[in-house]
């Protein structure tokens, strides 16, 4: 999500709070929607508490398909590889940044020394 989206942003002396807590929604097939607080990954699966939700109605799930795709560009980056790299393409401004976007030094200092720990079996 672009910092500058149009959500309501609770500041606080660690940061964003939205960082904290966020939904995630996708559409499955056009006709199921999940909604919820949960990674989909093992370790959210199998430690945390969070929970989502199945929503099985295909008009709905083209609603929300449609939406998505309009609302995306404007308000989220676009993930590509680019010469084996990771990169963020903006849709608004055409422009391919090649570190995480509006992200402070802290967290990528933390990204970072995530990145050398043996815990890749939990991301």
């Amino acid at each position: 999500m672009k910092s500058n989206a149009e959500i309501k942003k609770n500041w606080s002396l660690t940061g964003s709070s939205r960082s904290s807590l966020h939904t995630k929604a996708m559409v499955i097939d056009r006709r199921k929607v999940f909604v919820g607080s949960m990674n989909l990954d093992p370790r959210s699966a199998h430690l945390n508490t969070e929970m989502g939700v199945v929503i099985e109605q295909p008009e709905y799930a083209e609603l929300v398909y449609t939406s998505i795709l309009e609302d995306i560009p404007q308000s989220a980056y676009e993930l590509r590889m680019k010469n084996g790299d990771l990169v963020w393409f903006d849709h608004t401004t055409g422009e391919t940044l090649t570190s995480e976007p509006d992200a402070s030094i802290w967290r990528r200092m933390g990204a970072w020394f995530s990145g050398i720990l043996p815990i890749e079996e939990q991301l």
